[in-house]
């Protein structure tokens, strides 16, 4: 371009698709929205140190690739706001990308949704500490990413981030990090060892499943419950400290994680969904705390080395199949009310049960079949013999009227039908002397 070139039109290289270098002369004070847009060939622009453009002489979404003498940044495609700079898109020929934490004296704070998932080529990422958000998916399918240093405060790695990225080994997370997304390191297949910041509060579904070569994960003390599918299909991971404070273990959380051993759940562990440890086929040792409510449908099936399991009083479901094709299952302790259950929860023929009687009570409410018809009704489960009263209640504060006593049966269980012309808002139990 010649020397007194005032100003560069918007689009004016648009779709050039063959132009692969751009010199700027210094004359230039004005440059047009989305000036090299689909340039797709574009390897260098060269921006003059005396051009500034601020957010003002910019239509929102601009698109400008920049390159200044001294700041190679021709490969990124950035948009400007009033709070800085938005990594968009990246050349998808890039193999090693430091991202600058200011172009033209303004800070790049985030990067785009999908914004690196063209660059099957990338090798590795700097991000600065700059960058305060981090869109989803933002390194989707990067297959050829190595190693990721993330340098920012961020709170969140969002959903799918890393998805994909089948080549990543080494990563560094901010300790500032409180929340991993959905998928964020789904199929990363070459992660064998991460550390989690303390902080970190929230883990999305899948987010580790397909890590096959992930051997060990310790799981963060503020985490509340285990997502669905989390660490299914990683099948090398031998070890996963689960701290005090887990309630829920979701649906195939450890599905087919066939390496690991031993599982410790702890005392804070009330419910154990569907398919939770499906195929964990080196499963050997499990502990199950005694304030487990409920277990879900084939919870254990496939678990071929797991050998005995106490299954608390405290327990109220259990799930179809939960012990289908636990081929090695020697002995099995389940809550009295469940005797006669074995073909419904698929346990082995050879397995030797004990009937665990409990001394408290559970109190379902439901329905029941009564002359061909579905009756309201309370179920009650507990120890044989137990004399219970119950109690009705239009408020919640009362006043409590006696309505009925009944013993639990022999089986652990009673029913009593509620007369649905007369119901009551609310009912307690109380055990007799």
């Amino acid at each position: 371009m010649p020397e007194g070139l005032e100003s560069i039109a918007s689009n004016c290289f648009a779709s050039c698709t063959s132009l692969q270098v751009v010199a700027i002369p210094s004359t230039v004070t004005g440059l047009g929205v989305t000036v090299f847009n689909d340039c797709y060939n574009l390897k260098e622009v060269a921006l003059p140190a005396s051009l500034r453009i601020d957010g003002s002489s910019l239509a929102p979404q601009s698109v400008i690739y920049w390159q200044a003498y001294e700041s190679p940044y021709w490969y990124l495609d950035m948009f400007q706001s009033e709070d800085g700079w938005t990594v968009r898109d990246c050349f998808a020929g890039v193999r090693n990308v430091e991202l600058p934490s200011a172009v033209m004296d303004q800070p790049v704070i985030a990067i785009e949704d999908g914004a690196f998932s063209t660059c099957k080529q990338l090798t590795s990422i700097s991000i600065p500490k700059s960058i305060q958000q981090i869109g989803q998916n933002a390194f989707y399918e990067c297959s050829s990413l190595q190693t990721a240093a993330i340098e920012g405060e961020i709170k969140t790695l969002p959903h799918g981030m890393f998805d994909g990225c089948t080549s990543l080994t080494t990563l560094s997370i901010p300790e500032t990090v409180t929340s991993i997304g959905g998928r964020a390191f789904f199929l990363c297949v070459s992660l064998n060892e991460l550390s989690l910041p303390e902080e970190v509060q929230q883990i999305g579904p899948g987010a580790f499943a397909g890590c096959r070569n992930l051997t060990r994960l310790d799981l963060p003390s503020g985490i509340n419950d285990i997502s669905d599918d989390v660490f299914m299909w990683a099948k090398s991971l031998t070890h996963v400290t689960i701290p005090n404070g887990i309630q829920h273990i979701g649906k195939n959380a450890f599905d087919r994680c066939a390496s690991i051993s031993s599982v410790n759940l702890p005392d804070s562990t009330l419910t154990i969904d569907d398919d939770a440890f499906q195929s964990c086929s080196s499963l050997e040792n499990l502990t199950i705390p005694e304030n487990l409510q409920s277990i879900g449908e084939y919870a254990f099936s496939g678990c071929s080395k797991l050998v005995r399991l106490e299954i608390p009083a405290s327990t109220v479901t259990i799930g179809n199949n939960a012990f289908r094709e636990c081929s090695a299952l020697a002995q099995l302790s389940l809550p009295l009310y469940y005797e006669g259950s074995e073909e419904r929860l698929s346990i082995p023929s050879q397995t030797e049960l004990t009937w665990i009687q409990t001394p408290k009570f559970q109190i379902l409410m439901g329905f029941t079949e009564q002359s061909g018809q579905q009756a309201p009704a309370i179920e009650l489960r507990g120890a044989p013999d137990s004399s219970l009263t119950i109690e009705s209640a239009e408020n919640i504060s009362g006043p409590w009227i006696p309505w009925a006593t009944t013993t639990i049966s022999p089986d652990g269980q009673s029913v009593i039908l509620i007369d649905p012309r007369k119901p009551s808002e609310f009912y307690r139990v109380a055990e007799n002397n």
